[in-house]
């Protein structure tokens, strides 16, 4: 019999402290549907906030973005926008790097780790 995981260590509970963080630091934010009736890729967590800030941040725990999560961060990315991987090793840097954008996301690669992964095929 397999041993349920402690709340944090899973995906729930980085997107929980993602959430919080957003709220905090007043982006709005919305999650998009996942399953049959969500685009394929989208991240987890879309967020704006004025003037004309808008981010994309995936969360993770212990995983790899899949390609077409990937793709979408690479488009976001493109575009000049912020996209953003968030898992257990940097979620406690979230609300510090959001208080100080942009200026530190310039130069700080923690949340880009994105960008350095092979993307895989699974979900």
């Amino acid at each position: 019999m397999r041993r349920p995981k402690p709340n944090e260590q899973t995906e729930w509970w980085v997107k929980k402290q993602v959430r919080e963080i957003l709220d905090i630091a007043g982006w709005t934010t919305w999650m998009p549907t996942a399953g049959i009736f969500g685009a394929s890729g989208v991240s987890d967590f879309l967020a704006i906030k004025a003037p004309k800030l808008f981010m994309a941040i995936e969360t993770k725990y212990a995983s790899t973005v899949t390609a077409p999560q990937f793709k979408f961060l690479a488009s976001v990315h493109g575009a000049g926008h912020y996209a953003l991987l968030v898992d257990e090793t940097n979620v406690a840097e979230l609300k510090a790097l959001l208080f100080n954008l942009p200026t530190r996301l310039a130069n700080d690669s923690v949340f880009m780790k994105w960008r350095e992964q092979e993307p895989s095929e699974k979900p």
